[in-house]
């Protein structure tokens, strides 16, 4: 958009004031007071001119709780002449660098070098007609900020002497502008022109305004035509309402989630205890069978697929065992296998008989 009323500031030559060489750190953002966001507007002696939270609204006062301290190091205010003759004031500021754009402040000039110009919120910029300095292209410029016509707007007037005194100024007819400084350095990484998303941004307070200035109606509210030159409303931050507390949904989520999932855990610990007991259960009609092999009838068990089975074994038939005497010896117990006899050669003298059991294999 256009700035119609910078041609009042403008200058055709380059400052006759040394520039600062250095470039001054500034890497962390800068959060002013929250009274900093409320676009504080003072009327500067003596052209009137309207600015948004000016640092030096005269000589020998520092207004700095709105600006980083790394920028009001070198921050000189001066005086020049614009091309219709009227004294304006202006500034000498240093670069930052690396830099970061202060809370509440938009990107809005890049170029190469990640060199960049920020301004306050809702506030455009206006580049410089003449270059002051190559390596720094914005510097000279001047943010502003256009408003409708006709509005009333509360500002903070200064005289030559530092008393100040609260006014309601009356918008022009044909609208006009309240300016700021910019800041200016070159940014750690690639930047991107417009505002952050965390920025609060500046709105017009209409009713604020109509109430000041209803309560000085009875005032006088003359004022030259340069001061109609640059004014602006009154804004105010946004009412943004924000939670950082977590919300009740979220609570009974996470609660319901945490006893299904402890459900699910003592549901498996149950399943795995139960279907442990049922394989080292032992089947009921399964028993330990006595080695006994000596009695009468011996038992013995074979294990099936799902059960225990016992056999019984009878006793040798008595066919397939002889009972001999052993001409008092005892006895011993022969095979299945028939006796055979000794041939007579090889048999002993009397009484020594033997027997012997030969077993066919």
């Amino acid at each position: 958009m256009a700035a119609p009323h910078l041609d009042i500031r403008a200058t055709t030559a380059k400052p006759k004031f040394a520039q600062p060489t250095d470039v001054i750190a500034l890497t962390s953002t800068f959060t002013p007071p929250s009274s900093c966001f409320e676009n504080l507007l003072t009327m500067l002696p003596p052209a009137s001119f309207i600015w948004h939270n000016e640092p030096v609204p005269v000589a020998n006062l520092t207004v700095a709780a709105c600006y980083p301290t790394e920028f009001l190091e070198s921050y000189t205010s001066v005086e020049t002449t614009n091309p219709l003759g009227s004294t304006i004031g202006s500034s000498i500021v240093p670069a930052m660098s690396p830099f970061a754009c202060p809370k509440n402040y938009c990107t809005m000039f890049a170029e190469a070098r990640n060199y960049i110009a920020c301004c306050p919120s809702s506030y455009q910029f206006h580049a410089p007609d003449t270059t002051v300095d190559t390596d720094r292209p914005a510097y000279g410029g001047t943010c502003y900020s256009d408003l409708p016509a006709k509005t009333n707007v509360p500002v903070i007037g200064y005289d030559e002497e530092g008393d100040t005194a609260s006014k309601a100024f009356s918008q022009s007819a044909s609208g006009g502008q309240a300016f700021a400084h910019p800041i200016d350095g070159w940014a750690i990484t690639s930047p991107t022109i417009g505002c952050p998303t965390s920025s609060a941004s500046l709105t017009t307070d209409k009713s604020s305004s109509s109430s000041f200035s209803s309560s000085l109606a009875s005032s006088s509210s003359s004022h030259s035509s340069e001061a109609g030159a640059g004014v602006n409303t009154s804004p105010t931050p946004s009412a943004t309402a924000s939670s950082d507390g977590v919300s009740t949904g979220a609570i009974v989520g996470a609660s319901i989630g945490g006893c299904a999932a402890l459900a699910l855990l003592v549901g498996l610990v149950w399943f795995l205890l139960v279907r442990r007991r049922k394989n080292s259960t032992i089947p009921k009609d399964a028993y330990q069978m006595p080695d006994d092999f000596g009695g009468p009838k011996t038992y013995y068990r074979s294990e099936g697929a799902t059960q225990f089975n016992s056999h019984e074994v009878s006793a040798y038939p008595p066919d397939k065992v002889a009972w001999r005497p052993n001409e008092g010896h005892g006895v011993f117990e022969m095979l299945a296998d028939s006796a055979q006899e000794l041939p007579a050669e090889q048999v002993g003298k009397p009484g020594d008989a033997k027997v012997m059991a030969l077993h066919a294999r």
